[in-house]
């Protein structure tokens, strides 16, 4: 089962229609209210991200039930020339909101980076990404078709870390994160000329 694909916009539009069909999508499966709670609230994070792109940005929306797992996902295109890339990069890098923090804000840079870095898509390298710690939770090397970051291990990452006495402010952003806490899995992708984020959650459909 899969709803409709929405265009959303990060000047807010068609976010409001995406969140009206995440809820409805949650209650067609007729799901326990706590999961459809999970649902709206993952939804709301995953917007989130787009409403912090600081430049003229759109992505499809949609979301699906595979298996056991709700997975609601956001697809953006980044084929724009070399120049535009640049443009963007260097008006959001001004434009940046310091505040900006926390889990979903480590989430928003690999997205961003991707999305408006001059790099060749089809063979990014998270080598070449310098975004401090949440390399924690990318895949090293070249990648062509494949994710190349993902919350379960990142979450790894800093649970390993933490049990060496390292990775602190990781640790406390995990712990109150409502993604981690919530969500199963996030994975950020490349397919093609496309990048992909993706939250997994569990789900008990009736």
């Amino acid at each position: 089962m899969q709803t409709v694909k929405v265009i959303i916009k990060n000047d807010g539009t068609g976010l409001e229609e995406a969140l009206d069909r995440t809820t409805s999508f949650a209650e067609s499966l007729n799901l326990p209210q706590k999961e459809r709670i999970h649902l709206r609230l993952l939804g709301e994070e995953l917007f989130g991200i787009v409403c912090a792109v600081t430049k003229e940005f759109s992505a499809e929306y949609w979301a699906e039930l595979d298996g056991d797992k709700a997975k609601l996902t956001l697809e953006a295109r980044t084929n724009m020339d070399p120049e535009k890339k640049m443009n963007l990069v260097d008006i959001s890098s001004k434009g940046r909101n310091e505040a900006n923090k926390g889990l979903m804000g480590r989430i928003f840079d690999i997205f961003e980076y991707i999305m408006f870095t001059p790099v060749d898509v089809s063979a990014f390298d998270v080598a070449q990404m310098q975004a401090g710690s949440v390399q924690m939770g990318c895949y090293a090397g070249a990648v062509t078709s494949s994710y190349i970051w993902s919350l379960d291990q990142y979450r790894n990452s800093v649970r390993n870390a933490h049990e060496n006495n390292e990775a602190e402010e990781e640790w406390d952003e995990l712990e109150k994160s409502i993604i981690a806490n919530i969500a199963d899995d996030v994975k950020v992708w490349i397919e093609g000329d496309k990048v992909c984020l993706v939250i997994e959650k569990e789900v008990h459909a009736g």
